[in-house]
């Protein structure tokens, strides 16, 4: 009796297994954005994932992403507990296998986002890294999103990333290009290399920037120079908006060290 017992366990183990593996190979992601920040709060290259499952999907989903084995853990693991609700932190698994790091967790919804640190190759003032997507899932559209630190030059990405924009809410350029579609099993690797001659984080020299514009200014002197008037208007216009983009990259800066907080706490449990 016993032994049948320890059997049908067994079985329905192994069945449990199967029906996951096959949904994997049949769910597919409408979406992958991939975000790729160099030096921004840690001397590493910051991976940032926010997919979104297909409309056919069906919930709860166990979702199993891999990563570099060299990475412990993940920074944030987060999903929607229900279809229409939002984007939560959850507990997840993270098991070794062989050159990859498996970090499985439920969702209830389409929408998830994952975060983890991959060092940097470091020479001197010459960065270099490689990110892989392992195939993990079908992805319709992929989406890839660089954001180098300030002071980076002679920044080259391979497959080029052909469009360029200045974030007129933050004032920084960011690098984009989308690839796909790709079936599952197929990897995307990006490689690139970059020149800086500082080693300072993008959050810290937003913190130098904000008490050098929120100094005392020192005493005025008036003057019948309509010109003086005009150049100072100008500058003040200037500071207020550099104010400004101080003020809303450390608002989203400490949103972030919230999160990683939280991440560290969900990290310990497990």
């Amino acid at each position: 009796m016993k032994r049948l017992i320890w059997f049908l366990f067994g079985l329905l183990i192994v069945s449990g297994l199967v029906l996951t593996a096959r949904a994997q190979e049949t769910t597919s992601l409408r979406m992958l954005q991939v975000g790729l920040w160099t030096e921004f709060d840690q001397p590493s290259l910051l991976v940032i994932y926010r997919g979104e499952f297909s409309a056919d999907t069906t919930y709860p989903l166990v979702v199993s992403l891999r990563m570099p084995a060299r990475i412990p853990a993940p920074l944030v693991v987060a999903a929607q507990p229900a279809p229409n609700s939002g984007i939560d932190e959850v507990d997840f698994t993270n098991q070794l296998d062989g050159d990859w790091r498996i970090i499985t967790f439920e969702t209830g919804g389409p929408r998830f986002q994952f975060e983890y640190y991959d060092p940097l190759m470091k020479n001197g003032a010459q960065r270099a890294g490689t990110y892989v997507w392992p195939g993990d899932y079908a992805v319709t559209t992929f989406v890839v999103e660089f954001l180098p630190a300030p002071h980076t030059t002679e920044l080259v990405t391979t497959p080029a990333l052909p469009d360029s924009m200045v974030n007129a809410s933050d004032g920084l350029t960011y690098y984009n290009g989308q690839f796909g579609p790709f079936q599952r099993g197929e990897q995307f690797s990006l490689q690139f290399n970059y020149t800086r001659d500082i080693d300072t984080l993008t959050i810290d020299m937003l913190q130098t920037l904000q008490s050098q514009s929120s100094a005392p200014a020192g005493p005025t002197t008036s003057g019948s120079s309509s010109a003086g008037s005009e150049s100072a208007g100008g500058i003040n216009a200037l500071l207020l908006a550099v104010v400004a983009v101080v003020f809303f990259l450390l608002g989203a800066a400490a949103m972030r060290i919230a999160v990683n907080f939280q991440s560290a706490g969900a990290r310990r449990r497990k």
